[in-house]
């Protein structure tokens, strides 16, 4: 959606105001007392795995509140750098590749990436479900190849920064130069840190879908699905990188297929969606959030 005041983007799970971002992927048990029946309970539901990707319903849940804004920020961020309908896109650790498929409406020609078949599966089918058509493709994010190359890819959701080293941010971005045709893009949510402290913005909000309740807290996730009674309480993974502009800089400068083009700044908050500048910038802000966007060269 274009606006004369910028690029918004859905940040908003309930009618709360406040910020929030992913913040990992994987979670464990919360360890904590519990009654005999409700060990059982959650032994017979989790089968020995505390993984979230187990359950792309419940993720699917906890992150699906109206991603339309989102996704038409990429759009037309996309058609700024000559990416357009028709046009293949590579969505990056997708999960259940919610923006994915508003892209796919776009007309854009979409695959999903991420590490979890489950995941996967589940895109696909509401894909179907919605009339569109994704691909997917099952991979790590730091050791994948393709066969056809992209126009473009999305790094949503600040999930770049789930790479907590270098070798395995390096090793990311060779991926992305060989999977991206000559001219590409690449776009990547981002937050920095004068301090190299980017902040996370951790907060609490539930989501609720046929009588399914998932809650995020800042130290675990909370699931309330009638079908399988007891409630499950699960931890998440809460680490993310942090950059200051000049670290993440000198990463992509390592790389000799992708350049720094530049990025839109986030200009603060309208209506609880975030609002981003219209114009590239060439320098990365030295605090806040920004849409990054990498070059293929």
């Amino acid at each position: 959606m274009r606006s004369n005041s910028g690029w918004l983007l859905s940040r908003v799970a309930t009618a709360s105001s406040r910020r929030r971002r992913q913040f990992g992927r994987y979670i464990r048990h919360e360890s904590r007392p519990s009654s005999p029946h409700e060990t059982q309970d959650r032994s017979d539901i989790m089968g020995g795995v505390a993984s979230i990707y187990d359950f792309p319903e419940y993720y699917d849940i906890l992150f699906g509140w109206d991603r339309s804004y989102e996704a038409q920020t990429y759009v037309d961020v996309l058609a700024r750098h000559g990416v357009e309908s028709g046009c293949s896109v590579l969505e990056v650790a997708a999960g259940t590749a919610q923006v994915g498929i508003r892209l796919a409406r776009a007309g854009l020609s979409v695959t999903a990436l991420d590490s979890s078949d489950a995941m996967l599966a589940y895109a696909v089918s509401a894909a179907e479900r919605l009339g569109e058509a994704i691909g997917p493709l099952v991979a790590d994010m730091t050791a994948f190849q393709v066969v056809d190359r992209f126009h473009a890819a999305i790094n949503p959701m600040s999930s770049f920064r789930l790479l907590l080293g270098d070798a395995d941010a390096g090793a990311h971005l060779t991926c992305m130069g060989q999977a991206l045709l000559p001219g590409g893009v690449y776009l990547i949510d981002m937050s920095f840190g004068t301090d190299g402290s980017a902040a996370s913005d951790l907060d609490e909000w539930g989501m609720d879908r046929d009588g399914i309740t998932v809650t995020a807290t800042t130290s675990c996730v909370r699931v309330v699905d009638p079908t399988r009674g007891a409630e499950l309480i699960l931890d998440w993974h809460e680490s993310l990188r942090t950059y200051t502009p000049e670290s993440f800089a000198r990463l992509v400068d390592r790389d000799d297929q992708l350049s720094l083009a530049g990025c839109y700044r986030e200009l603060g908050m309208v209506d609880d969606l975030s609002r981003f500048s219209g114009e590239l910038d060439r320098e990365l802000p030295d605090s806040g959030r920004a849409l990054v966007v990498l070059a293929r060269v």
